[in-house]
């Protein structure tokens, strides 16, 4: 089964070795090309597209804001023995969760309860069409501005 997050964030590894891992995994899993920029499921290059979202020097992968297939199931795996770390994620396929990743430490959030200090209401229920896709989609957007 597939599951969709809305994913940003940079991860730095201390050692070339460890940052060749993660890159190789990113592009076995069809999330970078072969130029070392991220790409959605249509292959479609994300954020500016006009340099590699990969610092050979710097050992950094940086992951633009965008919707990403099956990418939460290898978060753990890509900030295991990082430098440094920071991804927010959120996802609102088949839950309200959202994650702050600092280093290799995630920090899980309830969107919902996260949705209570927007002063937004209820969560339209589903029937309501593209009212309840807005107010998920604010809540998401939300939860990221607030965590970057």
């Amino acid at each position: 089964m597939s599951t969709y997050i809305t994913l940003q964030g940079q991860i730095t590894y201390p050692h070339r070795p460890r940052f060749n891992d993660a890159v190789k995994a990113l592009k076995n899993g069809q999330w970078m090309n072969a130029d070392g920029c991220c790409i959605d499921e249509a292959g479609t290059v994300v954020g500016d597209g006009q340099d590699p979202d990969v610092d050979l020097d710097a050992l950094t992968v940086t992951i633009p804001l965008s919707m990403y297939r099956n990418l939460g199931y290898i978060l753990d795996e890509l900030v295991k023995g990082c430098k440094d770390a920071w991804l927010v994620w959120t996802s609102t396929d088949g839950g309200y969760d959202g994650g702050v990743y600092k280093g290799e430490h995630e920090t899980e959030h309830d969107l919902l309860e996260f949705a209570k200090t927007l002063d937004l209401g209820e969560l339209p229920h589903p029937s309501m069409g593209q009212e309840h896709c807005d107010w998920l989609t604010e809540v998401e957007n939300a939860f990221h501005e607030d965590h970057s």
